[in-house]
């Protein structure tokens, strides 16, 4: 299968307005079942136009690179480096694509372009439910340095892994 990634200017909202509604169908197929209908309504309202940009604003070099098939993004991952750290924040993959390397290579571009950046470690909080991530992550070099509460919506909060990847 053929797959083209493209980074994404960040400052450009008609690229990232593409983006929202990726990661809409993300969330819904990564957090069905874990989420209320209340927790999760007010997540994809998070994800809708306007609001995709405004995660990508602030401080460090914010970086946003999507996987087409087809013509269809099948696949994302933005993260932030800040001095010698990356913090990837978002890596999804639609789930019928799953298994076919695409997060691996996802991954290594985000590797590439985080020590073009001068950073020494890149790190990623995992849901712990997310057991296939948190393998995914393991097999890659990350290992798990805290666990932490995510607040995935207002009231809603998930147990989650922070894990770290030394780059350099």
């Amino acid at each position: 299968m053929k797959y083209t990634f493209t980074d994404i200017d960040c400052e450009d909202f008609e690229q990232l307005e593409l983006c929202s509604s990726h990661y809409r169908i993300c969330w819904q197929e990564s957090y069905a079942g874990r989420l209320s209908k209340i927790a999760m309504n007010e997540l994809l309202e998070q994800s809708g136009p306007g609001e995709l940009e405004s995660w990508l604003i602030g401080h460090g070099k914010r970086a946003l690179t999507v996987v087409n098939y087809k013509g269809n993004i099948i696949g994302s991952v933005a993260f932030n480096c800040l001095s010698d750290r990356c913090y990837v924040w978002g890596m999804y993959i639609l789930q019928k694509h799953q298994r076919a390397g695409i997060g691996s290579m996802l991954l290594e571009r985000v590797i590439q372009r985080s020590r073009e950046l001068g950073s020494q470690t890149l790190e990623i909080t995992v849901l712990e439910s997310s057991s296939g991530a948190i393998e995914f992550y393991k097999k890659h070099g990350f290992f798990a340095i805290e666990r932490s509460m995510y607040e995935i919506a207002k009231g809603t909060t998930l147990s989650s892994k922070i894990m770290e990847l030394k780059i350099n």
